[in-house]
């Protein structure tokens, strides 16, 4: 007469279920690992192609039509330096290995610059974009260029995402002790199924999918952990499917005393 099987204890599943995450994170990691070898890989070239593109903007070519072609190139080859550095973010950030340079900051400061680094993706898509910023200046401990790097990610999403005209909103506030800078879209928006996971590495809604340049999935990731990194937290926000979108980034201001004798850069 056959024996019923034994059932698995619990000391064996708990083994087990510690086995298979064990396996996962070392998947995990063999990707990152993956990845990061990847993106310098693919960085050492783009470097000189983009240095011999402005060159040749300097040196000026007489063709209007090869300056056309110059300029395309130019833009497609810092796309692509900038999806690469993404990459290699991810990976910094999966193994601990980003170093801020905290330092005094104003909020308006790295605005200004996402501003500037966004205005000609801005405008190509025709977009008008409106900036609302308190006079007051609001002072955070921060690394100026991952705080500008979120503000861009976040630009970039709302002009990726947002049909020719569109229209952007930018706004920035104090509240409870915290900076809060919200990016306001009018664009194709986010399901409530995409929305719990809208910052997960590599996750792409099905109709970002759909959307032209609509990158890798991993500029949200970054935004939230940069933001994370410095204490601070950011949202998404969204009525569904071709009814806009809302980031709301949230960053603690600098203490008073932390203030006391040192100026922002």
């Amino acid at each position: 007469m056959m024996q019923p099987a034994q059932e698995p204890s619990r000391a064996q599943l708990a083994a087990e279920v510690k086995r298979l995450e064990d396996i996962l994170a070392l998947e995990r990691r063999r990707t990152s690992e993956f990845l990061a070898q990847l993106a310098h890989e693919l960085r050492n070239p783009l470097g000189p192609i983009l240095s011999g593109l402005e060159a040749m903007q300097i040196v000026g070519l007489k063709d209007p039509t090869l300056e056309s072609l110059r300029e395309l190139m130019r833009r497609q080859t810092g796309q692509l330096i900038r999806l690469v550095d993404e990459l290699l973010d991810v990976a910094r950030v999966t193994h601990g290995r980003i170093t801020l340079e905290k330092q005094p900051m104003r909020v308006a400061d790295a605005l200004t610059e996402a501003i500037q680094t966004t205005r000609d993706l801005i405008a190509e898509r025709g977009h008008q974009l409106t900036v609302d910023m308190p006079s007051e200046p609001m002072l955070i401990e921060g690394d100026p260029v991952r705080i500008e790097q979120v503000f861009v990610n976040l630009l970039t999403n709302a002009a990726r995402y947002s049909p020719s005209g569109g229209r952007i909103r930018l706004s920035v506030s104090r509240r409870d002790g915290e900076a809060v800078v919200t990016v306001h879209d009018e664009g194709q928006g986010i399901s409530a199924e995409a929305l719990p996971r809208i910052f997960e590495p590599f996750f792409r809604s099905e109709a970002a999918q759909e959307t032209s340049g609509g990158g890798l999935g991993i500029g949200l990731s970054l935004v939230r952990s940069l933001v994370e990194l410095h204490g601070g937290r950011v949202e998404a926000m969204s009525d569904g499917h071709g009814k806009g979108s809302e980031f709301i980034v949230k960053l603690p201001l600098a203490g008073k005393r932390r203030d006391e004798g040192r100026e922002p850069r």
